[in-house]
């Protein structure tokens, strides 16, 4: 999961839908059509800081304190920012 959270913060494209290099299945018979690359890395940054919580000794995981304040956590153009 991390390698993926990496790719996609790691991703030079503009797509709010991301791209193929990023979170595009080219198989998909939907076309992508639902696809977020905001949300894409949400779920994995969440997903990991939950996974890791009980061997940090931590409860319940605050997507918040995870995503910090701009919820985007990427620092390029994804979702129109």
């Amino acid at each position: 999961m991390r390698r993926a959270l990496e790719l996609i913060r790691g991703c030079d494209c503009m797509s709010d839908k991301g791209c193929p290099g990023c979170i595009q299945y080219t198989a998909c018979n939907q076309y992508n059509a639902v696809l977020s690359k905001a949300a894409a890395y949400i779920v994995l940054a969440v997903s990991i800081a939950a996974d890791e919580a009980p061997r940090a000794g931590r409860g319940r995981v605050d997507a918040n304190n995870v995503l910090g304040n701009d919820n985007d956590g990427f620092n390029n153009n994804a979702g129109g920012q």
